[in-house]
């Protein structure tokens, strides 16, 4: 498990619109293309913690499915994305 650590300009980026078909990252908030597979999956819990693919936790805790970018997926979160 890590904890989710946002960046320090989500709030930030979260004001900027989403066009059709994209999503805010869930680490900088900026907008995701998710309608064409543009983007990375984690998996988030109720704790505000991230779980890695194969890694056990309580069904109950889980809030889904998560889009973060390319950039963000690829520098901050390798192990945990992939769902």
């Amino acid at each position: 498990m890590k904890r989710l650590q946002q960046a320090a300009d989500y709030d930030k980026n979260l004001q900027r619109p989403c066009g059709p078909g994209e999503q805010p990252c869930l680490r900088c908030g900026r907008a995701v293309d998710t309608a064409n597979d543009h983007c990375y999956w984690v998996h988030l819990l109720t704790t505000g913690d991230l779980i890695a693919l194969g890694e056990a936790y309580d069904e109950a805790d889980s809030q889904g499915l998560f889009p973060v970018g390319p950039t963000c997926g690829e520098k901050h979160l390798r192990e945990y994305i992939g769902w």
